[in-house]
């Protein structure tokens, strides 16, 4: 049915959005230690507050898509 199909498209969309949202925690993980690394405290704080608003969207995402 169109309802079956409609849910199938979006646990898949969900669940690419959340492998993307993965992928640049981990980007942004190691951006964090190269700030670190390098002594710039002001790009690894930054990066730390990306970082934070990432692991929310992600959040989101899975608790809101898994209401459908």
């Amino acid at each position: 049915t169109i309802g079956k199909s409609i849910e199938k498209r979006n646990i898949r969309l969900r669940n690419e959005l959340i492998a993307e949202l993965d992928a640049e925690i981990e980007i942004t993980n190691e951006k964090i230690q190269d700030a670190g690394s390098s002594g710039d405290q002001k790009q690894k704080y930054q990066l730390m507050r990306i970082k934070k608003k990432l692991e929310a969207e992600r959040v989101r995402v899975q608790t809101n898509s898994s209401l459908m």
